[in-house]
């Protein structure tokens, strides 16, 4: 196996990984949102995520770190990619606290489909039609997931909690884009990572002051603090760094595909965790988004 082949290998492995850890944050955000208003708890967690990735940086990049840092801060990139990550979390949680997990993590993931569009439009990348084919497929394939082969599902959901899922997919959609050029000028995951993590944490920051006051009954119990340490440490600190470092060698629109893992990840927890029945639709579902990132990736 050449140089090249296992590193594209590895790429996927983390784009997998990071999929899987972002796709049971659907269910602990679920959880943590009952307890905490949507945009403290997203503030919060980015602190957190914030702090590990900041300590990994000390860690892994002793020399220079301080340096890198001031760098990866003044690059506009950097800013729009917090500014996106944290309209993101906003309208994800915002849509937990209204509807479904399941249709939170369909309509986030209906955001998928416009990577290799913004892709072109903004870096030119060629888009070939077996990719947009593979993730058509995929989209199809979280439908199926998300809904058990049961569309009414949609409708059982808030409209505003609906709506605001979509408008997370979206922005997430855009930043994975800009997060590829981001990419192309800093060749550092980790470096990238830390600037998406301050910019978000200072716009969700400047957003909760403004959206205050807020009834904090729920900070002194220990249930919102356990998800907020697992979400902060691993979908922010562990795979932010993971999914850079698969984007850097497969780029925006492949990747697009590996993220719809969230949905099958999203009801396997269900299934395991909240004894749902796994319909044949699921399974369906499950296989055409396997096949999806088998023909886009």
């Amino acid at each position: 196996m050449t140089t090249g082949t296992k590193r594209l290998v590895r790429a996927r492995v983390f784009m997998i990984v990071a999929a899987g850890i972002w796709g049971s944050s659907f269910v602990a955000g679920r959880i943590g949102v009952s307890y905490l208003n949507p945009i403290l708890f997203a503030f919060l967690e980015n602190c957190i995520g914030l702090a590990v990735l900041f300590v990994a940086m000390r860690m892994l990049e002793p020399k220079g770190s301080g340096q890198g840092v001031t760098n990866i801060l003044a690059m506009p990139e950097s800013l729009l990619l917090g500014s996106l990550n944290a309209m993101g979390f906003m309208l994800q949680y915002i849509a937990l606290s209204l509807t479904t997990a399941t249709n939170t993590s369909l309509l986030v993931n209906a955001g998928v489909p416009f990577v290799p569009l913004i892709t072109w439009a903004l870096l030119k990348e060629r888009v070939s039609l077996r990719r947009i084919g593979g993730l058509l497929i995929g989209v199809c394939g979280a439908f199926l997931v998300a809904t058990k082969g049961q569309p009414e599902l949609l409708i059982g959901g808030e409209l505003l909690g609906n709506l605001s899922a979509l408008g997370a997919g979206i922005s997430w959609a855009f930043w994975i884009v800009v997060s590829q050029r981001g990419l192309q000028k800093t060749q550092s995951p980790l470096r990238l990572a830390v600037g998406n993590g301050t910019y978000t944490v200072v716009t969700l920051s400047l957003v909760a002051l403004v959206a205050g006051p807020y009834n904090l009954t729920a900070v002194s119990v220990l249930e919102p603090w356990v998800v907020l340490a697992y979400l902060g440490t691993m979908s922010i600190g562990l795979g932010y760094v993971l999914y850079y470092s698969g984007l850097r060698e497969i780029g925006g629109s492949a990747s697009a595909a590996y993220i719809l893992l969230q949905s099958v990840v999203a009801v396997a927890l269900g299934v395991v965790l909240l004894a749902e029945p796994l319909t044949l639709a699921v399974l369906i579902g499950a296989v055409l988004i396997l096949l999806a990132v088998v023909i886009a990736g």
